[in-house]
């Protein structure tokens, strides 16, 4: 009779080592996409999942998973005006995160949750504002990769008239007039430039020559967008030699990706809405106040996370509740709506490697 006992809590045992636990990513956008082909979309990726859980996993727990996956799939919310949807179940909890932003579609089927994949996973289609000058005229491009459309073309006043400066003037105040008109003209562009990145709150690169970058450099409100300035000297130039030039750029993205974020924290440092490190940007997660995370791509923090408090493995020795504090707080954040991204390894040395911009 112990024998058979114990055998049976043995089986029990092993059954709750090998609960599977799934992950699926899925592009959305029901307002974009009809309804019929995301159904059929998703019914194809459920069929891959059944597959899968039924191979690895027993009868019992994979029937149990599968029905809450399909369950929770039959409840999506085709009223949403979000992107994508993080779907992830367990026999013992089930989540579902609406969030804006592309993904891959992905499904995973492992032994725990790993909120990273969620991150890792989105989509970066290296989207982009350009901003080209010269002397006779300015345009706004909105790029994804090496390919670029144009939103934006405006010619300075002294242009559209035809003419710099009537004949009362003398030359010396013409001159004047001139380099005037053009300092508003740079004034006016950059003021589009920030109703587009309100829109759009992107990296931005500036193409112009010398003299008239380092004037829009100093007269521009958005230096904390601009993460590559090409100086080139031209008068008319194509698209196609536009996307020549900012190729070599395109093609190192993520020290791009990596520059646009630090200087988006030291704004946030100087307007007080930043918080850094991990105690901080925890304790604020748990007050539902992030914005964006921004944390390097493979820092972890092991700790005994209490109600108030997190204690580092180390100060928790012998702890069995230790876990990752930064998978905690990505779980939160995308929980609350917040936007998540990772950076290089050891680009947020100065920032105490995670970093968090308020809600409010």
């Amino acid at each position: 009779m112990q024998s058979n006992v114990l055998k049976n809590e043995m089986a029990v045992i092993r059954e709750l080592k090998v609960q599977p636990f799934i992950t699926l990513l899925l592009p959305f956008e029901p307002k974009m996409t009809p309804k019929y082909i995301l159904e059929k979309r998703i019914k194809s990726t459920l069929e891959k999942i059944k597959n899968e859980l039924f191979e690895h996993y027993s009868f019992v727990s994979a029937k149990e998973v599968n029905d809450k996956l399909v369950s929770i799939i039959s409840n999506l919310d085709y009223n949403t005006h979000k992107k994508s949807v993080a779907v992830l179940v367990s026999s013992e909890e089930c989540k579902t995160f609406y969030m804006d932003v592309n993904v891959e579609e992905k499904f995973f089927v492992t032994t725990s949750f790993q909120y990273r994949q969620l991150v890792g996973h989105q989509k970066d289609d290296k989207e982009y504002l350009l901003v080209v000058m010269n002397d006779d005229y300015a345009a706004v491009y909105r790029g994804q990769g090496e390919t670029i459309s144009k939103i934006l073309h405006n010619v300075p006043e002294y242009k559209r008239q035809g003419t710099l400066l009537d004949k009362s003037h003398s030359k010396d105040a013409g001159i004047k007039d001139q380099q005037t008109s053009y300092y508003n003209f740079i004034r006016l562009i950059d003021k589009s430039l920030s109703i587009l990145l309100n829109a759009f709150p992107l990296p931005v690169f500036l193409l112009a020559p010398t003299k008239i970058a380092e004037n829009f450099g100093q007269l521009t409100h958005n230096n904390d967008f601009i993460v590559a300035t090409i100086e080139e000297n031209f008068y008319n130039i194509s698209e196609d030699e536009i996307e020549k030039f900012i190729q070599p750029f395109i093609s190192h993205w993520q020290i791009l990706k990596d520059r646009f974020w630090l200087h988006q924290l030291g704004s946030a440092l100087e307007n007080g809405t930043l918080e850094v490190g991990i105690e901080d940007v925890w304790s604020l997660a748990k007050r539902k106040n992030i914005k964006m995370l921004v944390v390097e791509e493979d820092y972890e923090y092991k700790a005994f996370l209490g109600k108030d408090l997190i204690i580092s493995a180390e100060e928790a020795a012998n702890n069995i509740y230790i876990k990752d504090a930064v998978e905690d707080v990505i779980e939160k954040v995308l929980a609350d709506g917040g936007k998540v991204t990772f950076v290089s390894g050891a680009a947020l040395h100065n920032f105490m490697h995670i970093a968090a911009i308020k809600s409010y």
